[in-house]
């Protein structure tokens, strides 16, 4: 029990670091958790959904803005659209186990569809 929580502590405080992508002058890159020091670049690298979703949401609600009321349903829809998806795999799982392709094709649109309303709310 105790290796659980040390590996949950380990995986949550992963997640809030910075890394950066140094490259010092003779073209060696680096990874740190540091800034770069001023006779190094820092390389930009792309975004992860997880950090794209988190600006997103951070953005200031204005009323009658379009951008806005999306960003304020997101985060009303999410909860009940994450508790379908676990709820349509757990489906797909029993259809599996029980081998009827007619139950099994069922679960997997519904877990297609659920899926693609989560991508577009921009669930985590």
């Amino acid at each position: 029990m105790l290796r659980f929580l040390l590996l949950a502590f380990i995986a949550t405080n992963a997640v809030g670091q910075t890394i950066y992508q140094c490259r010092a002058t003779n073209g060696r890159v680096t990874l740190q958790d540091q800034p770069c020091p001023e006779s190094a670049t820092t390389e930009l690298s792309r975004k992860t959904i997880g950090q794209q979703n988190a600006e997103y949401r951070a953005q200031p609600i204005v009323i009658g803005d379009q951008r806005s009321a999306e960003r304020l349903a997101s985060g009303i829809i999410c909860p009940s659209l994450r508790q379908q998806y676990q709820s349509n795999l757990a489906w797909s799982e029993r259809a599996m186990l029980r081998k009827d392709p007619t139950e099994i094709q069922r679960a997997a649109e519904a877990v297609r569809s659920t899926g693609a309303q989560v991508s577009k709310h921009r669930c985590e």
